[in-house]
């Protein structure tokens, strides 16, 4: 994933994804939008503060958000679960004010960002292979620091195991997923968590759309292997989208 990803930004792949991005970025500007906030994008509409809306719609979502799965008894008694949720969204938070706060340094600027794993996957290979002549960022402290933090847990919660690939079969599967995954990533400037979780922190519409997908197309593939394991690609391709209605179902 990361070999892809970096290929996808400076070597490569790299023309390949500059000329997806031609067709397909848009300049908000243009239409006379500052950024491509929700709340940016609503007070265009209909007028108001976009601040102030800001803040409404991020009361309104956290407060259904934490509803829908707290209402669950199950998830409710799920300590990991909910240690996890409190983690993750405090590691968000973190990033954007150690970037946009304890990094705002006008003789050395450094890019308000937060936790993203895709792209900083890749520049933290190149960060090992070019130490002495590269120097350490945002992006690679998160990667590196999951890592450590991850094996550090393991251990202290006597988790720790060493996996191996099932078959060559699942090997094969992992690394065409490693390098959907390393162009996906770049392409789509985040991944779960950069877009999915990070970029939906601001509520931005490029990463509502991305999560939108990302979900879409965990369903089709979840869909598309449990129809594989009695028929072929292309019946269960069919079955899918009938499932989605999206095609007509077939007649017994």
């Amino acid at each position: 994933m990361g070999v892809t990803a970096y290929a996808t930004l400076r070597g490569l792949l790299a023309p390949f994804r500059l000329q997806i991005e031609a067709y397909t970025s848009l300049d908000l500007t243009e239409r006379g939008l500052e950024d491509q906030g929700i709340a940016t994008i609503i007070s265009s509409l209909v007028g108001g503060d976009a601040q102030t809306l800001q803040l409404v719609l991020s009361a309104l979502i956290v407060a259904g958000v934490l509803w829908y799965v707290f209402r669950d008894k199950d998830y409710r008694k799920d300590f990991d679960n909910i240690l996890a949720a409190v983690a993750v969204g405090g590691m968000i938070v973190a990033g954007w004010y150690i970037t946009g706060v304890l990094g705002n340094d006008d003789f050395e600027p450094v890019a308000v960002e937060s936790v993203t794993f895709v792209a900083p996957a890749g520049n933290t290979i190149n960060y090992v292979m070019t130490y002495t002549g590269a120097s350490m960022n945002f992006g690679i402290s998160v990667v590196l620091g999951v890592i450590a933090g991850s094996f550090l847990y393991a251990i202290l919660s006597g988790t720790f195991r060493v996996e191996v690939f099932a078959s060559r079969t699942d090997l094969i599967n992992h690394l065409l997923a490693g390098v959907l995954m390393g162009f996906g990533g770049v392409l789509a400037l985040g991944c779960t968590i950069g877009q999915g979780v990070t970029g939906v922190s601001t509520l931005a519409l490029g990463s509502i759309i991305a999560l939108a997908s990302i979900i879409a197309g965990c369903a089709i593939t979840i869909k598309i292997q449990y129809y594989m394991l009695d028929d072929s690609f292309g019946t269960a391709l069919y079955e899918t989208f009938a499932d989605f209605r999206l095609l007509p179902r077939r007649s017994t």
